[in-house]
C-alpha cells in the first residue's frame, strides 16, 4: 500500500505545492532544500534535514506546513488543507516511503543557484589577499592627494574623464553628516567647522560623527533589517510580536 498512497497522496502535494521552489524543475532552489527525492529530503537544506522518518512532530517539514511559527510557513502562498497535512504526517510516521528512482538532475540554471560556500569564498573579493595596486598614479601639482584619491584619479584619467570640482566646506559637512548619521548638521556644527582653521578640520568632524550615538543608530538599522528585526509580524494581520527584543 505504500506506493499507491505515495503516488496518490504525497507526490501530488509535493509537485503542486513545493516543487516550484524546492526541486530540479524550479527556477531557483530556495533555502538549499530539494523535495523531489527522498535522499535530498533527508539531507535537507540550510536548516537541516526536512524530515525525521517515523517522527512527524520532530520534522521541520511538518512544522512548516502546520503554520505554527509566523516566520516559518510553507507553502508561503497558502496553508495546505487539514487532509493534506494529515497525509504528510502519516507518510513520515510510516517511514516516508519513496520509490526506487534516480535523483532528478539539476538544470544548468539551478546548478548556478545552489549555494556553494567554498566557491563563494574563492570568488568574493573580501576573501582574496590584499595586493598593492601597481602602475603609475596621476599627480596634481601643489596637491598632496590621499592614496585613495590617487586611485580614483588614475581610473578617471584612464577613462578620459575629468574629476568633479572640490566642494565647499558647508556642502561637505552636510554630505558627511547625512552619510554617517542620517541627520543634518546643527547650526553650531556648521559654525564650528567653518571657523576651524586648524590643519585637520575634516578629521575632527569625522571623528566626532563616528563617536556619535546617531552613527550607531543609523548603521544598526542595516543589521536589524538583515536579521529581520521587527516590532510586529509585518504580514496581512500585523499583530505585535510578544518578545521582539529576544
Amino acid at each position: 500500500m505504500d506506493l499507491p498512497f505515495f503516488e496518490s497522496k504525497i507526490r501530488p502535494i509535493l509537485s503542486e505545492k513545493c516543487y516550484e521552489c524546492h526541486s530540479a524543475r524550479g527556477d531557483k532552489i530556495k533555502g538549499g532544500l530539494r523535495l523531489d527525492h527522498i535522499d535530498l529530503i533527508l539531507e535537507g537544506g540550510d536548516t537541516g534535514p526536512a524530515i525525521v522518518r517515523g517522527n512527524p512532530d520532530d520534522s521541520l517539514m511538518v512544522e512548516a506546513i502546520r503554520y505554527q511559527e509566523s516566520d516559518f510557513q510553507m507553502p508561503p502562498k497558502g496553508k495546505l488543507n487539514d487532509s493534506q497535512i494529515k497525509d504528510i504526517e502519516t507518510w513520515i510516521k510510516n517511514g516516508a516511503f519513496w520509490p526506487d528512482e534516480p535523483v532528478p538532475e539539476l538544470s544548468s540554471s539551478n546548478k548556478r543557484s545552489v549555494f556553494n560556500l567554498d566557491k563563494r569564498r574563492k570568488e568574493h573579493w573580501c576573501w582574496k589577499p590584499i595586493i598593492p595596486p601597481s602602475g603609475s598614479f596621476v599627480h596634481e601639482p601643489g596637491r598632496n592627494l590621499h592614496p585613495i584619491d590617487q586611485l580614483i584619479r588614475n581610473k578617471l584619467d584612464q577613462a578620459g574623464l575629468l574629476p568633479s570640482k572640490s566642494t565647499d566646506k558647508r556642502t561637505w559637512l552636510r554630505r558627511v553628516s547625512y552619510d554617517l548619521t542620517g541627520l543634518p548638521p546643527s547650526l553650531s556644527d556648521i559654525e564650528n567647522f567653518l571657523s576651524d582653521n586648524s590643519d585637520n578640520p575634516y578629521e575632527v568632524v569625522v571623528d566626532r560623527l563616528l563617536a556619535s550615538p546617531h552613527y550607531g543608530e543609523k548603521w544598526a538599522r542595516h543589521w536589524m533589517d538583515l536579521v529581520r528585526y521587527a516590532e510586529t509580524c509585518g504580514h496581512e494581520v500585523d499583530y505585535p510580536l510578544e518578545h521582539p527584543h529576544e
